[in-house]
């Protein structure tokens, strides 16, 4: 019997890592932690990082393989860095997912802040027919939880900081395009 990981699962592992980074957010925010639940509040304490480091190196693989097998990100993947203006506030935005993966892989530390950061909403773009945002246009104030990884190549030393939120809508984003592509044309 062989195991061929399935995009279903990296949309599964998706969901519970952003499950496990919203736990994270909530328990850094004073009015939204689970300190009146001290044995859960203890667990997200020493346990969610931990965690939420594991379904991300495995997501990653995963989606690594069926990169080489399919050829999901060549086909997909956007490979660029989009940087938004909003009224004089820049965001810029993580486009390269391969990078990301091969950065979560290699990586010899890794660990999760928590920050305050402006968001910009823009109108959708032309693939998201029927799937737009609720949110109107404009600038937002949100806390994301951003992954730091560090790792050696070739001697160097190499550190690079991503949104979390925005690795797993771009890794969603090409799972709805390929599973929109297997569908056929709609009428």
């Amino acid at each position: 019997m062989s195991f061929i990981p399935s995009i279903a699962t990296v949309t599964d592992q998706c969901l519970m890592i952003f499950s496990l980074s919203d736990m994270l957010i909530r328990q850094r925010r004073s009015e939204d932690s689970f300190r009146q639940f001290q044995y859960v509040a203890d667990v997200i304490d020493n346990r969610a990082s931990v965690l939420l480091a594991e379904y991300m190196l495995e997501m990653a693989a995963k989606l690594r393989f069926l990169d080489d097998r399919e050829e999901l990100l060549k086909r997909y993947e956007r490979h660029q860095v989009r940087v938004k203006n909003y009224q004089g506030v820049e965001e810029i935005s993580l486009r390269d997912i391969r990078w990301a993966l091969n950065k979560l892989i290699h990586q010899s530390r890794i660990s999760f802040s928590v920050k305050k950061q402006d968001t910009i909403v823009l109108p959708s773009p032309p693939e998201s027919k029927g799937r737009e945002l609720d949110k109107p246009v404009g600038l937002y104030k949100d806390k994301v939880v951003m992954v730091l990884v560090e790792g050696r190549h070739n001697g160097r030393a190499w550190k690079h900081e991503f949104s979390l939120a925005q690795l797993l809508n771009e890794i969603l984003r090409i799972v709805f395009l390929k599973n929109l592509d297997e569908s056929g044309p709609h009428s």
